[in-house]
């Protein structure tokens, strides 16, 4: 889905993203984003400055949702602090406009990519050991999604804390 309000990004974005066969929603506005969200969407491509609210506070409710789709956030503000944020807050990737076929096509096939994965996986074993991380509040439910992100690729970490926040439980977490 394109949650955009500007006509041209979304046209340009559903005609690319159809031509790699896949079917693409259009929203103009939060408020349309959010019902078509009911639905079960893989991806969501979310730009940040909307009329009716703000995208980066969206990314949350827009997780939420029962396909937890991967949000793409894809905007003309040129703020490093808002790509830090909407990372932070679970986004999948952060695009600048104008963004190029390429980009876009990439960004789209990583986060297929890992859903893919994941969704295989679904049945069985857990997917991710939190190796006796607690984890009962929001923000470290969210740290624990991060790490199983991490776990899941063949980037390198670096984890930084201070002393006693659990940086080597974490790195035997991303490890196993």
């Amino acid at each position: 889905m394109i949650i955009d309000d500007e006509v041209m990004v979304r046209r340009t974005l559903q005609r690319c993203l159809e031509d790699m066969g896949h079917e693409a929603f259009v929203a103009g506005s939060l408020e349309q984003g959010a019902a078509l969200a009911s639905r079960d969407m893989d991806v969501i491509f979310l730009d940040l400055g909307l009329p009716d609210g703000e995208g980066q506070k969206a990314i949350d409710s827009l997780r939420a949702t029962s396909s937890r789709p991967e949000i793409i956030v894809i905007t003309g503000l040129g703020d490093n602090y808002g790509a830090e944020e909407a990372l932070r807050r679970g986004a999948w990737d952060y695009i600048r406009k104008p963004a190029s076929p390429m980009v876009v096509r990439s960004a789209l096939a990583g986060a297929l990519e890992y859903r893919a994965k994941h969704k295989g996986e679904q049945g069985g074993a857990p997917v991710f050991d939190d190796c006796g991380m607690i984890a009962q509040g929001a923000v470290m439910r969210h740290v624990l999604g991060a790490l199983a992100k991490t776990a899941d690729s063949d980037a390198n970490v670096l984890i930084l804390g201070e002393t006693g926040v659990g940086k080597e439980l974490a790195a035997k977490a991303i490890h196993a």
